[in-house]
């Protein structure tokens, strides 16, 4: 059954599994989360794009020096700007390559 975008909403940290589960309305290229190890769920919950489920690794919050803080509010919008640095980052890579 197709989830309603609001009900996803939600930013979990699961410490033992090492990931940080996050809802998005804005994910970088697929080719980007693949090159990071970031999952795609989206499809599951019936998203029409499987990029707006993500499971992003703690590892890439390292990776961008990023802090990881066990608020789900305040790790929401960290991941929002981790997501929007990653996007920027190669983007610019693209652009300086072309």
């Amino acid at each position: 059954m197709a989830q309603k975008p609001h009900s996803l909403e939600h930013t979990v940290l699961d410490e033992k599994l090492k990931l940080v589960f996050h809802y998005t309305c804005n994910p970088p290229e697929i080719d980007i989360l693949n090159k990071l190890n970031i999952g795609t769920f989206g499809g599951l919950y019936g998203c029409e794009d499987p990029r707006e489920v993500l499971a992003i690794p703690l590892d890439v919050y390292k990776q961008y020096n990023k802090q990881i803080c066990k608020d789900s509010d305040v790790l929401s919008l960290q991941t929002e700007y981790l997501l929007k640095e990653i996007d920027r980052k190669h983007k610019s890579l693209e652009s300086y390559l072309l």
